[in-house]
Formats: C-alpha cells, sequence, structure tokens
C-alpha cells in the first residue's frame, strides 16, 4: 500500500529567474520592437473576421451535410438531398 505521509522524492525546481527562465526582461529588444498596425489596417482586419464568422455561420451546416452525403455508402443522388419526396 502507497504510504501517504511519507515525503516526496521528486522536489521541482523553482519557476525563479536564477534558474534559466525566460522573462520579458531577458529578451532581446529585436524581439519587443515592432510597428502596431495602422486604423486602417486594423478596419480590414475586422472586416475579414466579421466575413469570416458569416460565411462560417451560414455554411457549416450545409458543409457538414455535403461531407455526409459524399462520405457514405451507397452514396444517394442528389436530387435525393434537395427533394425529401423523391
Amino acid at each position: 500500500m502507497v504510504d501517504l505521509q511519507a515525503p516526496a522524492k521528486y522536489q521541482p525546481k523553482s519557476w525563479s529567474a536564477t534558474s534559466g527562465a525566460v522573462t520579458p526582461h531577458s529578451l532581446p529588444s529585436t524581439t519587443t520592437s515592432f510597428k502596431m498596425p495602422s486604423e486602417e489596417t486594423k478596419e480590414r482586419i475586422i472586416k475579414a473576421v466579421d466575413f469570416g464568422r458569416t460565411v462560417l455561420h451560414y455554411g457549416w451546416i450545409p458543409f457538414i451535410i455535403y461531407i455526409g452525403y459524399t462520405r457514405s455508402n451507397p452514396q444517394p443522388s442528389l436530387i435525393k438531398l434537395i427533394s425529401p419526396l423523391a
């Protein structure tokens, strides 16, 4: 049986800066110097993300139905996809 009161054999190292941990102050200054995007670029990114959300919102279910019909065995005809009475 395992003794839960016994001291742990594994002692993890601390995450201090002296143990070799990377801190934001220890990184070279070239990694933190970048240009902020302009307002026009920010607006274009926001518009692209909104468009992507709309496409994903309205296209997800038809995409899943398409995948189901094309990957099924036997593969049904297209008329059965369009008309429920066929």
